[in-house]
């Protein structure tokens, strides 16, 4: 049995594609990934969700001064070797908090990265939003 050019070529061609596309989606992951949120967006998410985990990642005496109601503190630089103590709340809401947004983004970026599903970042820190601080 002799097979064609044109055979030969459809051959190879739907072996190719069937091939590439097990390969892409075989890599395709989820990407981790956390969401920016403002002030007022943020207060409204502490409002509304009961099973939300609220985390001031400023230093402790930072915290002392004042911080928000329910609010648990790790502090920025030590949120990645207390990781276990959250270990409940990857498949559940965490929300971040700092001064200005920028280091609680990164520790949000850390937490997704580790598996922690629903986490956002109160890009309106302490110092730029009017949150209703417990002194």
């Amino acid at each position: 049995m002799r097979i064609s050019k044109k055979t030969k070529s459809l051959l190879v061609g739907a072996v190719m594609v069937l091939t590439l596309s097990s390969i892409v989606g075989c890599s395709s992951q989820e990407k981790a990934s956390y969401t920016n949120v403002d002030g007022k967006q943020t207060e409204e998410m502490i409002s509304s969700k009961d099973d939300l985990l609220l985390i001031d990642v400023r230093p402790s005496e930072e915290y002392k001064t004042g911080y928000i109601e329910n609010s648990i503190n790790i502090p920025y630089d030590e949120i990645e070797k207390r990781m276990d103590e959250i270990a409940d709340y990857k498949d559940k809401t965490i929300v971040l908090y700092c001064n200005t947004g920028n280091k609680s983004e990164k520790n949000a970026k850390l937490l997704a990265n580790n598996g922690f599903k629903h986490v956002y970042n109160a890009t309106d820190g302490v110092k730029e939003y009017d949150y209703k601080l417990i002194k």
